[in-house]
């Protein structure tokens, strides 16, 4: 990006060549309050402890993993395994980050929480945080979207949020994009903008790879304490830039490399409310991966 006295630059969290903050002065200095209050919470053991329980209590978690016999016996014998985020409260991950996103508005003392959606499920996870925490939420939708998604919307009209219809351009989610920032850019002082997956500026990747970890970091004692090994791969099928995340700390050097009783086992992650259905190209780099 062409710099200029018009945008500032922030170098934090970057993610090898990826990541940083460009952006205009007035909205990097409340990306750094927002950087310096996650950095805060972060270390803070309460703030994690509110969630872990918010986590067991209200969404499900944990998740159970599930040993696909049928499938991985058609998979040249890797045994394969999904992690059942489909049985997470509201039907997917979305409601991983957004419960951390809504705590972490409501310790910065904001009252509304404002998104973009195109398919609708961030939406539906956001407004139900929300709710729980008792918060205003606003949701930006592209018309032709809303017509695609008249399920999730009428659930987040259910559940008390705003569903702001945007009728310009191709009325999708890029300019969803536009008339959200434009809403947050107005109410900086009383809004936190909930990006749903590891894009955008600095600390929005880095609040989302936290906050969805926990799909790892349960996988990997679920495999331990199932298999007593680690798995060989971690496979997500890449739809939205969250899903990518959700193996981190199983990603770690604490993860032991894998051994000769281990070759043929895999975990899959399938963020899909479908379970049982692989999309064309995921099936493929399964069958090509696990092949022993």
């Amino acid at each position: 990006m062409k710099r200029n006295g018009a945008v500032a630059e922030s170098t934090q969290s970057f993610f090898g060549e990826f990541g940083g903050s460009f952006l205009p002065k007035v909205l990097q200095k409340e990306m750094d309050k927002l950087s310096a209050a996650y950095e805060d919470a972060r270390h803070d053991p309460a703030f994690f402890a509110k969630l872990d329980h918010i986590r067991r209590h209200y969404q499900g978690r944990l998740t159970p993993i599930t040993h696909v016999r049928n499938l991985s016996a058609k998979v040249a014998g890797a045994q394969i395994f999904f992690k059942r985020e489909d049985l997470n409260h509201t039907g997917a991950h979305k409601l991983n980050h957004c419960m951390g996103e809504c705590l972490l508005a409501k310790r910065l003392g904001k009252r509304r929480v404002i998104a973009e959606i195109g398919a609708g499920q961030h939406g539906l996870a956001l407004a139900t945080a929300a709710t729980f925490f008792g918060l205003e939420c606003e949701i930006h939708m592209g018309e032709v979207d809303m017509a695609k998604e008249q399920t999730n919307v009428q659930k987040m009209r259910l559940l008390g949020a705003t569903v702001v219809s945007v009728g310009v351009g191709q009325r999708t989610l890029k300019e969803a994009v536009d008339s959200a920032f434009a809403a947050y850019l107005a109410n900086l002082e009383t809004c936190l903008y909930c990006i749903g997956s590891a894009v955008g500026p600095h600390p929005f990747p880095t609040m989302v790879r936290d906050f969805q970890s926990v799909v790892g970091r349960e996988a990997r004692e679920q495999m331990l304490e199932m298999t007593g090994h680690l798995p060989d791969a971690v496979v997500a099928g890449v739809r939205q830039a969250a899903d990518p995340t959700l193996s981190h700390p199983s990603r770690s050097r604490r993860m032991a490399p894998p051994s000769p009783t281990t070759t043929k086992m895999s975990l899959a992650c399938r963020i899909s409310a479908a379970l049982g259905r692989l999309m064309g190209p995921a099936a493929r780099r399964i069958s090509t991966t696990l092949t022993p």
